[in-house]
Order: structure tokens, then sequence, then C-alpha cells
């Protein structure tokens, strides 16, 4: 069964976007967390110093589609992959730096079971250059 599953991945590409406020690809998300009134409008000027402070991840489900909002500050589109069965998300980021005094490594790891099944070929993946990494699919029918 495992087997199956890991076969049926399909990565969904990431689109490197604007500002997480202004970037039209984020319009809806936006929309959602003002709807359940959670305030995201400082998150260009949120600096993570610990990990009291980072923002959670959030995961809306709508009638036609869910959202998922990721924090992956640190990282880049290049650093993170995005993988949709119809029935999870796997969402996996490796960064390694070099510098002269040795090497530090950063790792993100996510897996979300939907509550119903999506259309992964259909999913959408848009990352804003304050690291926020939104994952969009609609519901099958």
């Amino acid at each position: 069964m495992t087997w199956a599953w890991k076969s049926t991945k399909l990565q969904v590409p990431i689109k490197q976007c604007l500002s997480f406020m202004e970037d039209k690809c984020f319009h809806n998300a936006l929309a959602t967390l003002k709807e359940f009134g959670v305030d995201w409008s400082d998150i260009a000027i949120c600096k993570r110093k610990d990990s009291s402070d980072k923002k959670m991840d959030a995961v809306f489900f709508h009638k036609d589609r869910f959202e998922l909002l990721v924090d992956a500050r640190g990282f880049t589109p290049n650093n993170i992959k995005c993988k949709m069965t119809p029935t999870f998300i796997e969402i996996l980021g490796h960064r390694v730096e070099e510098p002269l005094n040795g090497s530090k490594s950063m790792s993100l790891a996510r897996k979300y079971q939907l509550p119903q099944a999506v259309k992964p070929e259909e999913g959408n993946c848009c990352f804003s250059t304050e690291g926020i990494l939104l994952v969009t699919a609609p519901w099958r029918s």
C-alpha cells in the first residue's frame, strides 16, 4: 500500500511570486485569512529571531478547494519540493550553508492528510518574497 502511494505522487512546481500582501497569487488566501480573523498583515516585516515568534502553518478547507500556508522563510523555491496525491500533501525543504567556520543545515518537512480527494494535477504552489508558501488544489467532484 505504501509503495503504491509513493509511486503516484505528483510533484507540483513552485512558482516564485511577489510580496505576500501584493501578489495576485495570494489574493484568495488573504481574503480567507481576513474571513477567519487571522492577522498576517505584518508578514513582510516579521523577522524570526527564535521559534517563539514564528508564525504557524494554516490550513483552510473551502467548498471547492483547500488552501495551505506554510512559513518557509529561509528557503527558496529551489530548496523546496511539494508532492501531492489525491489524499496527501508532502512538503520537503533542505538548505545547506557553508560559511568559513563550518556548515549550517536547515530542513523543512510537512505532511498533511486531506479530508477528501483533490485533483493533484490542478495543484498550485506560490512562494512569496517573504518565504510564505501557498499550496492549493480543487476537490474532486
